[in-house]
């Protein structure tokens, strides 16, 4: 499982990047890196640290997923501008108003898997919201 979610977030860059070539490049990559990191990190740490390090790595699948999310939408509006017919501002407002909103509490509870995938997703709000207004269309305004 946790292979298996590393290795769509590499796929979804690979993807996005060169979105009509099929490879198992990316799978390969990640099972390597997985091993290295699994390798290192479980030959230094004994006991309950390599089993936090253990229970972290989905965490960190997913929100490397929701993170790298609106990436490929964001590749496209900047390279075809009239795709963003059927995209809202204030969806897009509303998404990075909710993820703003959950910074501060990541901060509070001092989960570094949460305020990463928040803050992030803020980002690629605002860089949402800059294709859309940098792509002005006839029939968006």
């Amino acid at each position: 499982m946790i292979c298996s979610a590393l290795r769509v977030v590499l796929q979804v860059l690979y993807n996005t990047v060169a979105p009509a070539a099929s490879s198992l490049l990316p799978f390969f990559f990640t099972l390597a890196a997985l091993g290295m990191i699994l390798g290192t990190k479980l030959s230094r740490k004994v006991g309950g640290d390599a089993s936090t390090l253990v229970r972290q790595l989905p965490g960190w699948g997913a929100t490397l997923l929701f993170a790298l999310s609106p990436l490929p939408q964001l590749v496209r509006n900047l390279l075809e501008p009239q795709s963003l017919e059927g995209l809202s501002v204030g969806t897009m407002l509303l998404a990075l108003l909710g993820n703003a909103l959950m910074v501060p509490r990541a901060l509070l509870v001092r989960d570094v898997v949460w305020l990463s995938g928040t803050t992030w997703a803020c980002v690629a709000g605002w860089g949402q919201l800059f294709s859309m207004f940098r792509s002005v269309s006839a029939t968006t305004g």
